[in-house]
C-alpha cells in the first residue's frame, strides 16, 4: 500500500510539472515519465499514459489518439476497468478507433458490472 502511495504522489507531481504548478511547465519530461512508467507492463500506468496521450492534457503536440488506443487496450487487457471504460467510450464515438459499437458494447460489460454508473448506462 506504501508503494501505492508513494506512486500516487510521483503521479501528482508529474501532473503538476505538466500544468506548470509550482514548477517550470514541462509536458516533454512529464511524457516520458509516463512512457517509461507504461512500458513496464503495470495496468495503471499503461492506463495514465493512454489517458495522457488520448486527452494531450490541453496539448495537442502530445495528443495521439492511436498511440493512446494502443496503451489503453494494454490497460484493458489486464482488467483495468477504467481502460475498458474509456475504449468502450472511444469506440461508440469512433474516437482514435473506427465506431463499432459491438466493441463499446463489449467494452463497457465488465465496467458496468463492476458497478460504474456510467457504463451502465
Amino acid at each position: 500500500m506504501s508503494s501505492k502511495k508513494s506512486s500516487d504522489g510521483l503521479n501528482q507531481s508529474v501532473l503538476k510539472c505538466l500544468r506548470g504548478e509550482g514548477t517550470k511547465k514541462d509536458a516533454k519530461n512529464a511524457f516520458r515519465f509516463f512512457h517509461d512508467k507504461a512500458k513496464s507492463n503495470q495496468a495503471q500506468a499503461q492506463f495514465e499514459y493512454g489517458h495522457a496521450l488520448f486527452t494531450g492534457f490541453g496539448n495537442d503536440d502530445f495528443k495521439d489518439t492511436r498511440a493512446a488506443i494502443d496503451w489503453l487496450q494494454l490497460a484493458a487487457d489486464q482488467n483495468h476497468i477504467e481502460a475498458q471504460f474509456y475504449l468502450a467510450q472511444a469506440y461508440h464515438d469512433g474516437e482514435g478507433v473506427e465506431q463499432d459499437y459491438i466493441m463499446a458494447v463489449h467494452f463497457y460489460t465488465n465496467p458496468a458490472e463492476q458497478g460504474n454508473a456510467d457504463a451502465q448506462y
